[in-house]
């Protein structure tokens, strides 16, 4: 092997290594925390351009007989899957926890875990309104925490957010002749566009940014988004 290559083979190595690191799974986790990434696509995208921040999914964890799992909102629909597939799925396994310690833990669930396990099965909603037939990533959370006496995070309404940029128009308008409110009205790109922008929307970010929770863990690092910052 010439020396070229093994300096190629030792950084592919090391850089396995980093990966398998920050992939790791921390042990910490109690029920009713939640769990932050950073992940990619169009709503992704959208997401971190108009809050600014690498948060851009969000999922409540259920501690369970075969490990802690996470409640989430995805693309398919609501689940529930191991904490390590949810971990897999973000940008380098990086992930950040945050603990609302105002929540006494039931017999059974957490009780803001409880209020989100309502919604197991229920279809993902593109259109991120605020309607519980359907449902996006931050509204299972805000949901979950609501039905227990919490509202976290706050609404905002996406005008007030950086979403009038490409990424945002595309998300937001991918589909906009099948928007409920928008359809039901008979509006057309222009007016559906404005009637979105009053929308009110909670956000990963948004969550994340509400003084009542403590960062707990985080393997982002130095750069780690948030209030505080863990290394």
């Amino acid at each position: 092997m010439t020396a070229r290559r093994l300096v190629a083979a030792l950084l592919v190595l090391a850089g396995s290594a980093q990966a398998a690191r920050s992939a790791e799974i921390w042990e910490g986790f109690e029920g009713g925390d939640l769990i932050f990434q950073e992940t990619t696509g169009p709503e992704a995208d959208a997401l971190g351009r108009a809050t600014g921040s690498r948060f851009t999914h969000v999922g409540i964890v259920r501690g369970t007989g075969g490990g802690p799992h996470v409640v989430q909102a995805a693309p398919h629909g609501v689940e529930e899957i191991p904490v390590d597939d949810f971990v897999a799925r973000g940008v380098g396994g990086r992930y950040a926890v945050y603990r609302y310690e105002g929540l006494e833990e039931g017999d059974w669930y957490h009780p803001a875990v409880l209020g989100a396990y309502e919604y197991l099965a229920y279809p993902f909603d593109p259109f991120h309104r605020l309607d519980p037939s359907a449902l996006y990533g931050a509204e299972l959370v805000y949901l979950g925490f609501k039905a227990a006496g919490v509202e976290l995070g706050g609404l905002r309404r996406i005008g007030d957010l950086d979403f009038d940029t490409p990424e945002g128009r595309a998300l937001l308008l991918s589909n906009w002749s099948e928007h409920p409110d928008c359809k039901a009205r008979r509006l057309d790109r222009d007016a559906c566009w404005s009637l979105i922008r009053d929308q009110r929307i909670v956000t990963p970010a948004g969550l994340a940014e509400d003084p009542r929770l403590e960062l707990v863990y985080s393997n982002f690092g130095s750069d780690a988004p948030g209030r505080e910052r863990l290394d």
